[in-house]
C-alpha cells in the first residue's frame, strides 16, 4: 500500500513538474533556424475568423504589444496585412523570458484558433472575434536600437525618411504602397483591354537639348563619353510608331535633374502612351478618359468623375493660370477701357483678414519669384485708376469685400506676353483663397478619398507652339516634336522669321489638370521630316540637330501620323489619396533637397572610381602641384601680386583668397584656352 502511494505521489510530482516547466518551454529564443517550423506561416494575421476555430495555424510577424495578466500573457502579432491576438500561459519564468523579446521583434507562433469570450471581442480588429491559443513561440529576429516606438506620435519627416523601413510598417504608409500596386495593376488591365502593347525603352540614352537638366552617366568603354538618363521615352515611342507598334504604353521611370518640390522628384514614374494613325486631339482625350474611368472602377474608386475643356487663352483670361483650380469659385473679370488693360479679382468677406502690409509682402514675394518688378504695377486706387469708373462696372459690391485691380498700358500688353496682369492675379487668387481657408472664412477643400466628392478633370487645349525663355530666346512650350494647330509647311515656317510671329502659333496639344495640378500632357506629333528639321534648325536654333538623327530618319522613311500622352502617376495618386506630397505615395522617395536619407546618397566619388570610367578632376590641387596647369596658375597669381605693388598700374589687381584667384584664372580667356588644351 505504501509502495502504491509512493508511486502515485511520484507520478503526480512528475506531472506537476512537466506542467510547470511547459509554460517556459513554449518559448524558444535560441534563434536556431533548424528548430523553426516550415512553412513559417500558414495564413496571415488578418485572415482568421470564426470559421477557423479549432484549426491549428502558424503565424509570423512583429510583436506589436504584450499584456501580462496573472495566469496568462497576451501577445498581439502584426504582419503587413493585420493583427491577431495570441494567448499563452504565464508564470514568473515566462515573464523573465518576455523581457528578452523587445517590441518589433519578429516571432513565429504555433497554436489553435479559439473563440474569444463575448466580453473580450474587439470590433476594431478584423480578427477580433478569435484568438490563437499558443503552443510554441519561436524568436526569429530580435529588434534592438529602435529610433522611435511604433505606437505614439511619429517623429519628424527627416527621421521617418532615414528609417523608412520602420515608417512603412505603419498602415497609413503601407496602404498607399498597396493602393499604388492595385492602381497600376488596374491600369495595365485597362490598357491591354484597349489593345495597347507594353514596351520597355532604354533608360541609358544620349543627351539631347529638348528637355530639362539631365543626369549623366560616364562610360568606361568610351573615354570622356557617357549616357544621359532618360527624361522621358518621347523619342523612342515615336520611333515605335514608325516600327509598326500602333498602340504603345509603358509604366516608365524618368529622371530630371531639377530642384525638389513637394510635387517633384528627381526620379518619377509616368504612364506613357503613343498611338499611330490619329489626326485629331480628341482621339487622345477620349482614350485617356475611357482609360481612367475603367481604371478607377477596377481600383475601387467610386467618386463621380467628369471632364471639361477650356482653351489655354480662356484659362489665363479667367483664372490667370494654365492649370487653374476650379474649386476656387472666383474669376478674373475685365473692365472696358481704351487706354488701359484693367482686370479685377474679387474676394467676398476677405478684407478684414488682409492688411495692406500683408498684401505688399505677398506681392513682393511673387515679384521675386516669377515676375520682374518693371512689369508688376502696384495699383494705388487714387492715382492710377479711376475708382468711380471701376465701381460703376462692378455689380453686387459687399461690405468687407477685397477687390484687386490690375492695370497695364495697352502698348505694353504685347511685351508682357499678353497675360502678365492675369498671371499675377492668378497667383494671388490661389494665395489669398488659402489665406481665407486658414482664417476659416472659406471652407477647406474636401478630400478625394471621400467617395462622394467629385473628381473634376480639366482639359487645357491649344497651347502656344513656342514661347520665350527668361533669356529672351525662343523655345518649345511642350517639346520640339509638337504639331502646329494650323497646317503649315516648312517653307512657310522659315518665312515667318520674326520670333514674335512664331509665339503666336498654336499647337495641337493639351494638358490634363486636376485641382490646380497638372497631372498629364500630350499632343499630336510632327510626322513630316522637312517641318521637323526646320523647327529644330531654323526656329529653335539647335546647333547640333544630328542628336535627333535617329528620329529624323524614322520620319523620313515612312512614319504614320501619331500622337501620345503621359500621366504623372506619382502626382495623380497623391491627389486621389489626399496627400500633401508625392513622397507619401512612393516607397523610397528622395528628400526635397534631392538626397536619400535612407542610404545617405549621393556620396562622394573617389579619384579611383573616376579613373575607372576614364575621367579625372582638373581642379584636384592635391596631386597636381607639379602639373603645367597649376604652375601657370601660380605664375598668374604672381603677376597679380606684382600689379598690386605697382602704384602706376592701370589694371585692377585681383586680390583675395586663393579660391578667388583660382576662379578668376579659370574665367580668364587665356587660362580657359589652356584648360581646353589640357583636356584634349
Amino acid at each position: 500500500m505504501l509502495a502504491r502511494r509512493a508511486y502515485f505521489s511520484l507520478k503526480f510530482s512528475s506531472r506537476l513538474f512537466r506542467s510547470l516547466s511547459s509554460k517556459a518551454d513554449a518559448f524558444d529564443l535560441s534563434l536556431d533556424s533548424a528548430k523553426w517550423p516550415s512553412p513559417l506561416r500558414s495564413c496571415s494575421c488578418n485572415s482568421l475568423t470564426k470559421k477557423n476555430i479549432n484549426e491549428f495555424v502558424t503565424l509570423s510577424g512583429w510583436v506589436d504589444s504584450v499584456r501580462i495578466m496573472k495566469d496568462s500573457v497576451f501577445i498581439i502579432l502584426r504582419d503587413g496585412e493585420g493583427q491577431t491576438q495570441t494567448l499563452f500561459d504565464c508564470d514568473k519564468e515566462v515573464e523573465s523570458l518576455l523581457k528578452k523579446i523587445p517590441m518589433e521583434s519578429v516571432v513565429c507562433v504555433e497554436g489553435n484558433v479559439i473563440a474569444r469570450p463575448s466580453d473580450a471581442i474587439n470590433a476594431r480588429m478584423n480578427t477580433g472575434e478569435i484568438e490563437v491559443k499558443g503552443k510554441k513561440l519561436y524568436l526569429l529576429n530580435q529588434a534592438v536600437d529602435l529610433p522611435f516606438p511604433y505606437h505614439g506620435k511619429l517623429p519628424k519627416d527627416e527621421v521617418l525618411s532615414k528609417y523608412r523601413h520602420l515608417t512603412l510598417r505603419h498602415p497609413e504608409y503601407q496602404n498607399e504602397i498597396r493602393f499604388r500596386s492595385e492602381f497600376l495593376h488596374s491600369l495595365r488591365l485597362s490598357l491591354h483591354s484597349h489593345h495597347f502593347t507594353e514596351v520597355e525603352t532604354p533608360l541609358l540614352t544620349r543627351s539631347s537639348p529638348e528637355g530639362a537638366h539631365e543626369f549623366y552617366v560616364p562610360s568606361a568603354l568610351i573615354p570622356r563619353g557617357g549616357f544621359a538618363l532618360s527624361q522621358s521615352p518621347q523619342q523612342y515611342k515615336q520611333i515605335l510608331m514608325a516600327s509598326g507598334i500602333d498602340r504603345y504604353f509603358q509604366i516608365a521611370r524618368c529622371f530630371r535633374n531639377e530642384s525638389g518640390r513637394k510635387d517633384r522628384q528627381l526620379e518619377f514614374t509616368q504612364l506613357d502612351i503613343e498611338m499611330a494613325y490619329i489626326t485629331d486631339l480628341s482621339e487622345i482625350q477620349s482614350t485617356i478618359q475611357n482609360l481612367l474611368l475603367s481604371t478607377f472602377q477596377t481600383a475601387g474608386i467610386s467618386n463621380p468623375v467628369s471632364f471639361r475643356s477650356l482653351s489655354y487663352d480662356a484659362c489665363l483670361s479667367e483664372f490667370g493660370s494654365d492649370k487653374p483650380d476650379l474649386r476656387i469659385p472666383f474669376r478674373i473679370t475685365s473692365i472696358s477701357d481704351d487706354l488701359q488693360k484693367i482686370r479685377v479679382l474679387r474676394f467676398p468677406r476677405l478684407a478684414p483678414l488682409v492688411s495692406a502690409s500683408k498684401l505688399k509682402q505677398l506681392l513682393k514675394s511673387l515679384e521675386e519669384g516669377q515676375f520682374q518688378k518693371s512689369r508688376v504695377i502696384r495699383v494705388g486706387a487714387s492715382k492710377l485708376v479711376d475708382v468711380e469708373k471701376i465701381q460703376s462696372q462692378l455689380s453686387g459690391l459687399q461690405n468687407n469685400e477685397l477687390i484687386l485691380v490690375g492695370v497695364e498700358r495697352r502698348e505694353n500688353e504685347e511685351n508682357a506676353n499678353g497675360y502678365q496682369i492675369e498671371s499675377l492675379l492668378g497667383l494671388l487668387r490661389t494665395k489669398l483663397y488659402e489665406l481665407g481657408q486658414q482664417g476659416k472664412i472659406y471652407a477647406p477643400f474636401p478630400a478625394l478619398t471621400d467617395s462622394k466628392v467629385p473628381i473634376e478633370f480639366l482639359w487645357v487645349e491649344n497651347f502656344p507652339l513656342f514661347e520665350f525663355d527668361q533669356q529672351g530666346r525662343i523655345k518649345s512650350t511642350h517639346h520640339p516634336f509638337t504639331s502646329p494647330l494650323e497646317l503649315i509647311s516648312a517653307n512657310s515656317m522659315r518665312e515667318l522669321k520674326d520670333p514674335a510671329k512664331w509665339t503666336r502659333l498654336k499647337s495641337k496639344s493639351c494638358d490634363l489638370v486636376l485641382n490646380g495640378n497638372e497631372v498629364g500632357g500630350g499632343s499630336l506629333r510632327i510626322h513630316d521630316f522637312d517641318l521637323q528639321k526646320t523647327i529644330l534648325t531654323d526656329v529653335l536654333k539647335i546647333s547640333s540637330p544630328d542628336v535627333f538623327h535617329h528620329l529624323l530618319n524614322a520620319l523620313k522613311q515612312g512614319c504614320p501620323p501619331h500622337g501620345g500622352f503621359a500621366i504623372g502617376l506619382d502626382r495623380l495618386l497623391s491627389l486621389l489619396r489626399g496627400k500633401a506630397s508625392i513622397r507619401d505615395v512612393i516607397a523610397f522617395p528622395k528628400s526635397i533637397t534631392g538626397s536619400d536619407p535612407l542610404t545617405s546618397a549621393p556620396t562622394a566619388i573617389s579619384d579611383s572610381q573616376w579613373k575607372e570610367v576614364g575621367m579625372f578632376l582638373v581642379c584636384s590641387i592635391k596631386h597636381a602641384k607639379r602639373s603645367f596647369f597649376v604652375s601657370r596658375l601660380h605664375r598668374y597669381h604672381r603677376r597679380c601680386a606684382q600689379r598690386a605693388q605697382n602704384p602706376h598700374s592701370r589694371r585692377t589687381p585681383r586680390q583675395g583668397l586663393p579660391g578667388r584667384w583660382l576662379l578668376a584664372a579659370l574665367l580668364d580667356g587665356y587660362m580657359r584656352r589652356l584648360l581646353c588644351s589640357l583636356c584634349r
